[in-house]
């Protein structure tokens, strides 16, 4: 750029030496304006902000995709009960807290539940409403995978049975054990 003519561009020599004006692109993301449940990465002239990944939002505002207590596995929430009850109070229980018992409905879902429990527990699986059959309690719909035990044992509820590495036996509704509660839909 010449001075001399009105400041237009004006082809010169490379060989000369001028003088260069910079300007630097600020790093938007010193003054957080993200949540802090969120990364912020600066961008030319801008920047984006985006939620962790156990978080929803616009990257301003996140909030987390499970309940106090429960936690993030396999794009599920899940949580145990505090107390063990028998089958119908863990139903209950799991309602209670926005869910349902957990029903493993692939090998993914009864290992990842499976990974949270250190003693056998309670899950969405009872032949209350047709003798004989199993069914998820949350719908009444078939078993679309099943981990049965070697010992199933008998009785109209089920357990993950510590006893037979986690896999699943028939027990006595009456009996009393923790629950394993699921919340919300497969997150993706």
């Amino acid at each position: 750029m010449d001075t001399n003519e009105d400041y237009l561009w004006n082809p010169i020599a490379c060989t000369e030496d001028k003088f260069v004006v910079c300007e630097a692109d600020p790093d938007e993301c010193l003054t957080s304006p993200c949540d802090p449940n969120a990364d912020c990465t600066n961008t030319i002239g801008s920047f984006t902000c985006e939620c962790h990944s156990d978080y929803y939002g616009d990257g301003f505002t996140c909030q987390p995709f499970c309940s106090t207590g429960f936690t993030m596995h396999g794009g599920y929430c899940y949580g145990l009960s505090p107390t063990p009850g028998k089958a119908v109070e863990a139903l209950n229980y799991c309602t209670s807290q926005g869910g349902r018992a957990a029903e493993p409905r692939s090998q993914e879902e009864h290992d990842n539940i499976k990974a949270l429990l250190t003693g056998s527990t309670w899950i969405g699986i009872t032949d209350l409403n047709n003798p004989g059959t199993f069914t998820y309690a949350s719908d009444d719909s078939a078993l679309v995978f099943t981990s049965w035990a070697a010992a199933p044992g008998s009785g109209n509820c089920v357990i993950m049975d510590s006893g037979q590495d986690y896999d699943w036996a028939q027990d006595s509704c009456l009996d009393t054990n923790p629950v394993v509660c699921q919340q919300g839909e497969y997150i993706y």
